[in-house]
């Protein structure tokens, strides 16, 4: 019978990369196998810590502003208007650009702020729970075998 083993890997990945993998993670919740969810659970806890900063920060990206929610909906007004011609409408958007000049910049720094989270290496040492190629569940397709490879031995 084999067995389930931990193998510690010298891996230099993204917090991006970080995120797809537990987005992975996420989405075999509810395969069976006690050993490939024990893997899965241990796993997910261990990324858990490294993406709680991109958590953070996606709540904070997804509070509602009033101000910006206004000039997309001004945007798109101005878009749509189909009495004004290509000018005007390039025209009417510099002026709405002008008007909420802040509020543009505040929600371009946040995604700036945020690209460069998900951009960073990964200081952590990520010591992956792995788990044989065995105890791998009959459900599972290409693509998440794919996405899980990190933690899936003889691959």
């Amino acid at each position: 019978m084999k067995k389930v083993s931990e193998k510690v890997e010298e891996v230099k990945i993204s917090r991006r990369d970080v995120t797809k993998m537990f987005a992975a993670l996420k989405e075999v919740k509810d395969f069976k196998g006690l050993k490939f969810a024990y893997a899965v659970k241990k796993n997910k806890d261990k990324l858990m810590v490294i993406i709680k900063p991109v958590m953070a920060m996606e709540e904070k990206m997804n509070q509602p502003d009033e101000k910006y929610t206004e000039y997309c909906k001004l945007g798109t007004e101005i878009n749509g208007n189909r009495e004004l011609n290509k000018e005007q409408k390039e025209k009417e958007t510099e002026k709405l650009n002008k008007k909420f000049k802040a509020t543009v910049k505040r929600t371009a720094d946040l995604n700036k702020e945020y690209n460069e989270i998900m951009d960073e290496e990964v200081e952590e040492q990520l010591d992956f729970h792995k788990v044989d190629f065995a105890f791998i569940p009959e459900e599972i397709t290409a693509q998440l075998l794919d996405d899980l490879e990190f933690m899936i031995n003889d691959l």
